[in-house]
């Protein structure tokens, strides 16, 4: 009985902090975008790498707000799917196949 009480508690706690991110279908913009890399701003400001890229497309990063994609491929309803993390994007600037800026995560459908 105990066990099956612990088992039970420690479901409630798993899916309780289980994240939900909103349905591919919410993102009011573009295509959602599949991104190999992706980086919140404190991680970016830190990556030699994403700041030098940023540079280099003229993006100053204490401009940016969201999750910063890297090497990003848009996907739509018949492309297939993503095995790294599907983006919705909405920053004031996305260079395709390159950075996408403002991200939030979401959930691709079946």
């Amino acid at each position: 009985m105990q066990l099956k009480l612990a088992f039970v508690a420690a479901s409630l706690t798993t899916l309780a902090g289980a994240t939900d991110f909103p349905p591919a279908s919410d993102c009011p913009v573009g295509p959602i975008q599949c991104c190999a890399t992706v980086e919140d701003v404190a991680q970016a400001a830190s990556s030699s790498t994403t700041l030098e890229v940023l540079s280099i497309i003229g993006v100053d990063i204490s401009s940016l707000y969201g999750l910063i994609g890297l090497t990003c491929y848009p996907i739509g309803p018949y492309s297939g799917s993503c095995d790294s993390q599907a983006l919705c994007c909405t920053g004031p600037s996305t260079i395709e196949g390159l950075v996408s800026i403002g991200c939030t995560p979401v959930t691709l459908g079946i």
